[in-house]
């Protein structure tokens, strides 16, 4: 049977690709907002319901509104190799004059056969048809010639779900630096000395990679376990990969503010001011009803507009509350059958990853609170945090194995006689420290 979560909806963000295109895009489609894609724009209300996949955007002379899903996957390969029995020559043996005037069809003949409907492959036969070059070409540059035009005109679109791959890829690709130069084979390293699985494990996490390991360790733990997420301010902010994900049962997600960690007492304060604010609006509504008539005015319907709005904003506090004291049992320590020496946290993993914070700071706070064979993660693009952490482990003599590792990555472009490493691209990212805690020496 197949699960909803197969089908695009309304209102969930969903990963865009242009077909023969390099950029993923994640974006959340509504019913009436149009969606963009490397100046591919459409409508996407006629994809809801339908099951993630390739759809075509058909124009009729007008911005693309119409989706209709694609049927077959082989199409575009199709096309790269329709011409691939013409018989192949040298480049250079072009005439300069000829690539002058090689291409017959003009921008408005395009532009009018797009407004037709005409389908890609039959547009990139037209143009492979009117170029008087093409057949004076090589193999390669045939294939190349066809791979481009077919990216260029495509009206295709791949519509999907998202997952983690799919979002490191792109805010990678886009701006490597917001993700701290993680790259996806340093976030599977992560999530495995992590240890996570699926049975009531409690990850503790403070990043400032956009959510993206927040959201990896979500993922893992499939709704069963915690994940308590360290943030700044009173709400998660800048936390796209997390919303992207389209994960609607949070129980498991404990937001965990610094101020509430290093201030716990605050939370008293805040339920005992919020009580207050109840209160008093509570006389006061009591004394206007006794002085005010029946009648209601404008004035009236905005002070209940009022009330409805602080009403909401102290549901959303006694949640954040709630979800906070949850978080700060997990990481105190309890005793084992009445021995001191055991006594450890339920905490089963703490990771630490980001370029703007030093991680012992936050390791001094939590570190208590982890069990016996918990795993402590912590990445960073700078060697110096790194290196601290590593000393304040070791001070504690509570952990072994521990390693620092840093990854290098290098992508290859695999073609016959032209496999050589991409020009562009970023090939180091940062560091890794993995320990495991075990009961301290000196105890």
């Amino acid at each position: 049977m197949i699960s909803e979560d197969s089908f695009i909806r309304d209102g969930d963000y969903s990963i865009l690709q242009k077909v023969g295109g390099e950029q993923l895009r994640p974006c959340r489609l509504l019913s009436g907002q149009r969606a963009l894609i490397e100046k591919l724009s459409f409508d996407p209300t006629i994809a809801f319901g339908k099951p993630f996949g390739i759809f075509e955007v058909s124009s009729n002379g007008k911005t693309p509104t119409v989706l209709s899903q694609n049927e077959s996957s082989s199409d575009i390969h199709q096309i790269e190799h329709c011409e691939s029995k013409l018989q192949q020559n040298d480049n250079i043996s072009l005439d300069s004059s000829v690539n002058d005037q090689k291409q017959s069809m003009t921008a408005d003949d395009i532009a009018k056969l797009k407004a037709e409907g005409l389908s890609t492959e039959n547009l990139v036969s037209k143009l492979v048809n009117g170029n008087s070059s093409f057949k004076d070409r090589s193999q390669f540059s045939k294939e190349k010639y066809v791979r481009k035009m077919t990216k260029k005109h495509s009206g295709k679109v791949m519509i999907s779900r998202p997952n983690i791959r799919l979002l490191c890829q792109s805010y990678f690709y886009k701006d490597p630096e917001r993700l701290a130069h993680l790259r996806l084979d340093q976030l599977a390293l992560l999530v495995q000395f992590l240890n996570i699985h699926s049975c009531g494990c409690n990850i503790f996490v403070y990043e400032n990679t956009l959510g993206l390991l927040g959201a990896a360790v979500m993922e893992r733990l499939d709704n069963q376990g915690n994940c308590i997420f360290l943030h700044r301010g009173d709400w998660p902010q800048s936390i796209p990969c997390i919303d992207a994900m389209n994960n609607r049962n949070q129980n498991n997600f404990l937001p965990l503010r610094i101020t509430t960690l290093l201030q716990p007492d605050l939370l008293k304060d805040e339920e005992e001011a919020d009580q207050q604010k109840i209160q008093r609006r509570q006389n006061l509504t009591s004394q206007e009803e006794m002085q005010n008539n029946s009648t209601i005015n404008c004035d009236d319907i905005n002070e209940l507009e009022e009330d409805t709005s602080l009403q909401n904003m102290l549901e959303r506090r006694v949640k954040r509350r709630e979800k906070e004291k949850r978080a700060l049992n997990l990481l105190s320590k309890n005793s084992i059958n009445g021995d001191e020496l055991l006594n450890e946290g339920e905490l089963d993993g703490i990771l630490l990853a980001g370029r703007t914070f030093d991680p012992v700071d936050v390791l001094k706070q939590v570190i208590d609170g982890l069990r016996l064979s918990g795993s402590v993660v912590v990445y960073s693009p700078i060697k110096q945090h790194i290196l601290k952490a590593w000393n304040f482990l070791r001070s504690t003599n509570s952990f072994i194995d521990m390693q620092i590792q840093e990854q290098f990555c290098r992508t290859h472009q695999v073609l016959p006689n032209q496999t050589h490493p991409l020009m562009q691209q970023t090939v180091t990212g940062g560091y890794i420290l993995s320990a495991i805690k075990i009961l301290s020496s000196e105890n």
